[in-house]
């Protein structure tokens, strides 16, 4: 893995967790958690739901969790806030959904000039070979797929 601004290295000793809350959440009462799991499993509870009941008593325990209420109740209680968030979470959406369908135009603009580098391949194929080069340009253009004016063109190049 590398740092997208400077492109160095992230060290190896470095990991990265992935959580799925809403089943870790919906597992919570089929099976016991050792107590080191005990944080994760508090901080995805508050994730998941940070007004259920119970709640309260866990967050007063963790300061690092305290915090973090504290910060939700501020931003939701200033409307101006909740408006930046609003907009930058909007603003995700656009940049993923713009950059998704760069993707898509991008990949179907490789996909047709594929296609057509391989048309006049096989063209220039065939007009290097004694065999077919005596072809018809008509002939030549449906096994290729191209128009008549573009084996004229490529015969009077070749």
């Amino acid at each position: 893995m590398k740092e997208r601004a400077n492109l160095t290295r992230i060290p190896p000793y470095f990991t990265m967790h992935f959580v799925e809350i809403p089943k870790l959440i919906s597992k919570l009462g089929q099976d016991l958690r050792p107590p080191e799991d005990l944080p994760l499993l508090n901080w995805c509870k508050f994730l998941y739901n940070p007004n259920q009941p119970g709640l309260d008593e866990v967050i007063a325990t963790m300061p690092a969790l305290k915090k973090a209420k504290k910060k939700l109740e501020e931003i939701s209680a200033d409307e101006e806030k909740r408006e930046i968030a609003r907009m930058r979470e909007r603003g995700r959406r656009d940049y993923e959904s713009d950059l998704e369908d760069a993707l898509v135009r991008g990949r179907a603009e490789g996909e047709a000039k594929g296609k057509a580098e391989g048309k006049l391949e096989v063209l220039v194929a065939l007009l290097a070979n004694p065999l077919t080069a005596k072809l018809p340009s008509k002939e030549i253009a449906k096994v290729c797929g191209l128009c008549i004016a573009e084996v004229e063109k490529m015969r009077a190049t070749s």
